[in-house]
């Protein structure tokens, strides 16, 4: 039970580090650790679009 215990609060720790959501009363306990955890890896640029298809008018006979 208690290494259950542990496992869950080890994750929450992770990712108040990452995140930064951590209690306040926590935030001391937390800036110590924040050096030695790795932070979450930035987003991603959006692929660029391909260009709009230009619309064709139809041609009148």
């Amino acid at each position: 039970m208690a290494i259950i215990f542990l496992l869950i609060f080890g994750m929450l720790v992770v990712h108040w580090t990452q995140t930064r959501t951590e209690p306040t009363f926590l935030k001391p306990a937390v800036d110590l650790l924040a050096p030695y955890i790795p932070g979450s890896a930035p987003i991603p640029a959006a692929p660029p679009r391909p260009p709009a298809a230009k619309s064709v008018k139809p041609v009148k006979r």
